[in-house]
């Protein structure tokens, strides 16, 4: 290994082919980061030199790129792999050709000629048409270089085939700018100008240049320069693993790119999704599932490059068949995400499985599809498949209804697959029920039918679930009276329309003046019953303002629009239900029917008692941080600022016990004594001085969702903010 700092011209003057792997990212440079900051310095350096030719600026440094020696014919061009920089070195060939063009265009064809040379090799040594190239980027990029490349000046850049590429964009970007800096107002003449781009682009820019013998580790050299540095995904780094180890195996790589990896460079791949509490493309979150999947361990976002190296050594299988493998899952795993996220396509048992736990952000649950469906496994039958992902989303929903903490559900899910992996396959379903119903505790607890029987007649759903997830419910209940069921045979033609209805309110939020109150009925109690499951429906198209919010009957009323407006089942039962009156009898009733049916919608085994389960706080509670810290909304050790600016540089950090350790070592039992500290006042509320560092929430925000979630009644002596766990029943 050696490193030098090289100019363009010590790089590029001789003829040769660099070479960027398979395995390297595509093209990703932008204007506003990284174009325009360039040619700026280019600008400057040009300005440098055409001002005094005898004393140029000192060179600029660009950074850094490595490469390494591949073994080819004596005859053939020399070649290297460019292992790291392809980004800044790919930049340096576009805007080089582009100021060459645009300077050949103006007349100034002895400069444009000399900086040919640095992009371009001789005829003589070429052996193929793309030999012209000494740059050659990766497979997603290389027709989009071809073409702007080769293309005559002028360049009419709209008529392009590939126009939209990032490639081309940045071609048009540099020769623009070339043209506006040739032409410039000023002293300088045109000709100066020229000259003083060429010295610049060939003499006043630097980079360090590592030059890697044919045996040096290029992977490990690569792996630290970026997975250490977190500049590439987990996807981009098993990319240049998989790749480098064929390369080494002497393996077709441009066919095994072809057919097992393209497939991730497509939209759907690249697609940026929410995985926990992380965003990241959905190759990187698919190759964590499939880890998960057939090891059983947990494997966070942080891990997954390391540990797919870790498989990929210990699996006994060979390079190219885990990226068979992983190719045939991901076919497999594309059709049914892709079906689940449609909201036309009719959907099978494992799609709908897909759609609803999306709904319920369950992304990691994807593991066990990836499990139960891994052609390299021994088969498992649909049904026994079907029944499997039924007892999963039982859970999950269960779970949603009773508002149970999502915490740990990573390390949940990795158990339940170690414990499958252990198990008789053929026997899945069997594993799973048993699994799930052994669980104990906030995070794993699978809720029984009398849990959940007593939550749903008092919950008020649509206050206190996410919307989509109690718009998911109720087509749930509408696919159930159309027949949709496991086992059973369906009476309609298709499933309820997903994604797209409207949650509407029979007994309507705007009942004031329109729907009078009984003399036995408080306007608390029904505003409370409002939000209840059985005064909730779906329907195709709002009605219109004056029928939603208007009285049950009459011509205008809220009983003949239901009946007017929708062909879904759940209205027309509503309509022969209650001919007469809707009131809070009537909402209790719906809520009793409909939680019968959610219980056999998403069962558990005959006899299931739940183990354990924490129960929501008695109304009127005072909340503490020990609180929030249980429910999963805080965690110990996480890092709290004040929100005063003048004590932002200013910390505490949650103890395990809902304390607050200040960054000066002192510990104080409340947020208002450790907002007293620091603010050296009498009074304070403490709530809403302190914000999570990592989330920006305000405390007072987190306590607010603690109450929706446990249906907490706000006491008049909880309306203040000012003490927050000063007493013994704080803590």
């Amino acid at each position: 290994m050696k490193a030098d700092g090289l100019t363009p011209l010590q790089i590029l003057q001789q003829p040769q082919r660099l070479m960027v792997p398979l395995f390297q990212r595509p093209y990703v440079w932008a204007r506003d980061t990284q174009w325009e900051p360039l040619w700026e310095d280019i600008v400057r350096m040009a300005d440098g030199v055409a001002g005094n030719l005898m004393a140029p600026p000192k060179p600029h440094f660009l950074g850094a790129i490595v490469l390494q020696q591949r073994n080819v014919p004596i005859q053939a061009l020399p070649q290297r792999w460019v292992i790291d920089g392809q980004q800044r070195l790919t930049t340096l060939q576009i805007v080089i050709d582009a100021v060459q063009a645009r300077l050949e265009i103006e007349g100034f064809t002895s400069q444009a000629g000399r900086l040919r040379n640095l992009i371009e090799n001789e005829p003589q040594y070429r052996q193929g048409d793309d030999d012209i190239f000494k740059l050659w980027p990766t497979n997603r990029d290389r027709d989009a270089y071809r073409e702007v490349m080769v293309a005559t000046p002028p360049i009419d850049y709209d008529s392009l085939q590939h126009r939209g590429e990032r490639i081309v964009e940045a071609h048009q970007f540099f020769s623009d700018s070339a043209l506006e800096y040739l032409r410039a107002p000023g002293d300088l003449d045109v000709s100066r100008r020229a000259d003083a781009l060429e010295i610049a682009l060939k003499q006043l820019l630097k980079l360090v240049v590592i030059d890697l013998d044919v045996d040096e580790d290029a992977q490990e050299i690569f792996e630290t320069l970026n997975s250490r540095g977190v500049k590439l995904s987990s996807a981009d780094l098993i990319k240049n693993l998989i790749f480098q180890r064929l390369e080494d195996e002497g393996e077709n790589t441009e066919n095994a790119y072809e057919r097992y990896w393209s497939r991730f460079e497509t939209a759907f791949w690249e697609v940026v999704i929410v995985a926990g509490r992380l965003k990241q493309p959905r190759t990187a979150v698919f190759l964590n599932q499939f880890l998960i999947a057939r090891t059983g361990d947990v494997v966070t976002a942080e891990q997954v490059f390391y540990k797919f190296k870790e498989y990929l050594e210990s699996s006994g299988l060979t390079t190219m068949q885990l990226l068979r493998q992983v190719h045939e899952v991901a076919e497999i795993y594309e059709t049914h995400v892709k079906n689940a996220l449609s909201s036309s396509n009719e959907l099978g048992p494992i799609d709908l499985f897909l759609y609803r736990t999306q709904v319920m952000d369950a992304e990691l649950v994807k593991s066990l599809l990836i499990y139960l469906l891994d052609p390299a496994m021994e088969p498992i039958s649909e049904d026994e498949i079907v029944l499997s992902l039924a007892y999963v989303e039982s859970w999950l929903v269960r779970r949603s209804l009773m508002r149970s903490t999502t915490k740990a559900v990573n390390r949940f899910m990795a158990q339940l697959i170690a414990t499958l992996l252990a198990s008789d396959r053929s026997k899945a379903s069997e594993t799973i029920a048993r699994h799930l119903a052994s669980q104990g505790g906030e995070s794993g607890y699978w809720p029984d039918n009398a849990q959940v029987a007593e939550q749903l007649i008092s919950l008020r759903l649509y206050q206190l679930l996410p919307r989509p997830r109690v718009r998911m419910i109720l087509e749930a209940l509408e696919d159930d009276a159309r027949g949709y069921r496991y086992g059973a045979s369906p009476k309609a033609e298709q499933r309820c329309p997903r994604d797209s209805l409207t949650i509407e309110h029979v007994m309507p939020q705007r009942w004031k003046g329109v729907w009078p109150l009984p003399a036995d009925e408080t306007e608390d109690e029904r505003n409370r019953a409002l939000h209840k499951l059985g005064n909730l429906t779906l329907l195709t198209g709002k009605l219109n303002a004056g029928v939603s919010n208007g009285k049950w009957l009459g011509q205008e009323g809220k009983r003949e629009g239901l009946n007017a407006h929708s062909a879904l089942l759940l209205n027309s039962e509503i309509v022969m239900g209650s001919p007469e009156d809707w009131n809070l009898e009537s909402i209790l009733d719906r809520t009793r029917e409909l939680t019968r049916r959610i219980l056999e919608i998403w069962p558990v085994p005959d006899g299931h008692r739940a183990i354990s389960g924490t129960p929501a706080p008695a109304p009127g509670v005072r909340v503490s941080v020990s609180n929030l810290i249980s429910a999963g909304l805080l965690e110990s050790g996480d890092v709290l600022i004040p929100t005063w600016s003048s004590l932002e540089h200013r910390s505490a950090v949650v103890r395990p016990n809902g304390w607050l350790e200040l960054d000066t070592g002192e510990v104080q039992k409340s947020l208002s004594g450790a907002g007293k500290v620091l603010t050296r006042t009498t009074s304070l509320p403490g709530w809403s001085f302190w914000r999570h560092s990592a989330t920006g929430r305000i405390l007072s925000d987190l306590r607010s969702e603690y109450r929706a979630r446990f249906d907490i009644l706000i006491e008049s002596d909880d309306e203040t903010d000012l003490d927050d766990g000063d007493s013994p029943a704080g803590l």
